[in-house]
Parts: structure tokens; sequence; C-alpha cells
């Protein structure tokens, strides 16, 4: 996050540190210079708008509900909300969409799948990722090497999204979790070096992204069973004990 208080930002606001404005954690000059931030950057404005609740009609009902921030909040809830509600219905209709999509791709040998996904816009879909990423997920133990395919193949959907139908930082997010998955297959067929370096490029990606608790949360649950299997055991509890407490 780039300095608060006189001195300029030159970098992005972290979650923490909107989460606290939100909540009327900063002082008063941090307020001020967070909200110039917010003015003069649509990327920390669309992330602090991703912890919005732009589904409540009239939000926001009072200053007090977000911590005295309802002017600034109310801007950016306003500017915002036309442009939410088209991602949201658009994601619903990926989604709806996606397992037709796969129908389309599943009959297809890999190559003939990896093609069609680089050349056919149809399948540059939020939502055939999502399927993909999950198909991979349920069959990861039964199957490691089409889990391994399908990760890989989710990773190609994730290359090929692009703004502005996709925020950046979501395209990132969405790389890395494919990475992850990469790494769980890899790990399954005992690849350790390649999993290694799958989960290294998921830690690039997550980086670039939105830097989603969540996300950090996942990377070190995925990477404890990798450090188990190596043999370093106080290194698996230690991630796990990470991804807990987040």
């Amino acid at each position: 996050m780039g300095p608060l208080g006189g001195a300029p930002m030159t970098s992005h606001l972290d979650r923490e540190t909107l989460e606290s404005f939100l909540a009327g954690g900063l002082s008063e000059d941090e307020d001020r210079a967070l909200q110039r931030h917010l003015f003069i950057c649509p990327r920390c404005e669309a992330q602090l708008t991703r912890l919005l609740p732009l589904e409540v009609p009239g939000w926001p009902a009072s200053p007090e509900a977000v911590g005295g921030r309802g002017d600034v909040l109310g801007r950016v809830a306003e500017e915002k909300r036309p442009d939410t509600e088209r991602r949201r219905a658009g994601l619903a209709a990926e989604r709806a969409g996606a397992p037709g999509l796969w129908n389309e791709l599943e009959p297809w040998d890999r190559e003939r799948r990896r093609e069609l996904v680089w050349h056919d816009p149809r399948f540059q879909s939020w939502g055939l990722f999502e399927l993909l990423i999950d198909l991979s997920h349920r069959i990861l133990p039964q199957d490691p090497r089409e889990a391994e395919d399908l990760a890989r193949l989710a990773l190609d959907v994730a290359e090929q999204l692009s703004p502005p139908a996709h925020a950046v930082a979501a395209i990132e997010s969405a790389k890395a979790r494919a990475w992850i998955q990469l790494a769980h297959a890899q790990r399954l067929l005992s690849d350790f070096r390649q999993a290694e370096q799958a989960f290294q490029t998921a830690e690039l990606h997550l980086s670039r992204s939105w830097l989603d608790p969540l996300d950090e949360g996942l990377l070190l649950e995925a990477k404890a069973p990798l450090r188990r299997a190596q043999g370093r055991f106080g290194e698996a509890l230690e991630m796990l004990d990470a991804a807990i407490a987040i």
C-alpha cells in the first residue's frame, strides 16, 4: 500500500486498509488521503466496490452503517452500480452456459480442446473456467492425470479472459487458482518439482490480484500436502495453522 497522510499514494491500497476505512479506523489525515486516492485510482475504487453491499436497495441507509463514510461510498456505489449489475448478469449467464460448453469440449482430445479455447470466443468464459476447476477438483483423487489436463485447460481459459469484461486483478486470481489446482494434480502424480514450480507461479499471479485473504488461505492449504509428501512436516503444520488463521 502507498503511504497515507500528506504524502501522495504511489501504489495501490490493500484490503486491510480499505476495511479499516470502512470501519472508520483511519486518522483524519489518512482518511482524506485515501479518499483523494480513490478519486484518481480506478483499480482501488473497484476493489472498494467489491467490499460494498451493492445488492441492498437504497444502500447506504445511513452514514453510521458504514462508519460515517456514506458520502464517498455512496458516490462509488452509485457510479459503479450499473456496471456491477451488468457484470453479475453476465456472470450468471456464463455459469448457466458452462455445462453446454463442456459438453462440446468433452468428446475431443486434449489438443483439440485447447485449440477451441484459444480460437473460439464462446469458450473464453469465466463460467467455463469455474466449471473446469470444479471438475478437476472432483476427479483429482481418482484420476490425477485427467485432473491435470482439466486444470491446464482452465488455465488456457483464464489466459484468454480480458478486460473490460473481467477486472485484471480478478483474472490474475483466476490464473492463481488454476496453477494451484495444477500443483495439486502434479503432487498426486509425484511430480514434486513441477508442483513446486506451479505453486511459485500461483504466488506470482496472486501478488498481482486483489490479494484476497481467501486466496492466500487456499494457497497455504494447498501447499501443506506437498510439504508433507516431501517429508517437511514442520512446514506443513505451519502452513495449515496459517491457513486456518486466515
